[in-house]
């Protein structure tokens, strides 16, 4: 199953559209509309969206591609102006009038083209003549955009599914070794010769252990016996 991308805290992309709409560079505009950043992002500062910038800027072409692409000329920056409010062009009203249709308000007084604004952008102040007619995706790899994204959830490890035959189960006990028995025989000189070994288990009763002694390894039914435990039996 496909999962979606983790969602992005930081689109440096938002700032080079309302760049691309001041600036008039139609390529850029176009490219990042394409690529899903949002016609409508604000100016942190001044609450100014691209369609502010085309509109203040005269770019007529650039304002009819951002209300294609969704643009919302009902928006107000900081100081309460939509895009009507700072146009400065006859076209450009009646683009945004198309959209706005009944809604729209008497046209208001066109603004001055190089009326001073509040804050000027460095990008307008300094253009920088690469970004102002290169597509993002021609520009060198220093000046690409920078986009960040969240990070990605830790997987949750899988969790083990226990049967109820498991779950009720009791535990089995451990296996108990056997116990192995040396039988030794008394030589005339005081030594100890190994007969061999039988293996019992820890339960067996000593009469039990001499009779299985003397069956498996003494042909004297009357032979005295010494029973030593030695080492638990690997088996």
């Amino acid at each position: 199953m496909a999962t979606s991308a983790p969602p992005i805290i930081y689109d440096e992309r938002e700032e080079l559209l309302r760049e691309a709409a001041a600036l008039g560079n139609a390529k850029a505009l176009t490219f990042y509309l394409t690529a899903g950043v949002s016609p409508n992002a604000q100016n942190k500062i001044n609450g100014w969206t691209p369609l502010h910038w085309a509109a203040q800027r005269s770019h007529v072409q650039l304002v009819n591609v951002l209300l294609r692409h969704g643009a919302d000329p009902t928006i107000k920056n900081f100081k309460q102006q939509t895009a009507r409010d700072v146009a400065s062009n006859l076209d450009v009203l009646a683009a945004l009038d198309r959209v706005l249709g009944a809604d729209a308000e008497p046209a208001p007084a066109l603004a001055p083209a190089d009326a001073p604004l509040a804050i000027m952008p460095n990008y307008l102040r300094d253009p920088d003549l690469l970004k102002t007619w290169s597509a993002p995706d021609e520009l060198p790899a220093q000046l690409q955009p920078v986009v960040l994204r969240a990070p990605e959830p830790e997987p949750e490890a899988p969790t083990a599914a226990v049967s109820a035959t498991t779950a009720s189960a009791p535990p089995t006990a451990p296996e108990t070794a056997n116990l192995e028995i040396l039988v030794h025989q008394k030589a005339a000189d005081g030594s100890l010769d190994v007969l061999g070994a039988i293996l019992v288990p820890p339960s067996t009763l000593i009469r039990d252990a001499v009779a299985q002694i003397k069956e498996e390894l003494l042909d004297d039914p009357d032979a005295t016996i010494n029973i030593f435990p030695s080492r638990p039996a690997s088996g």
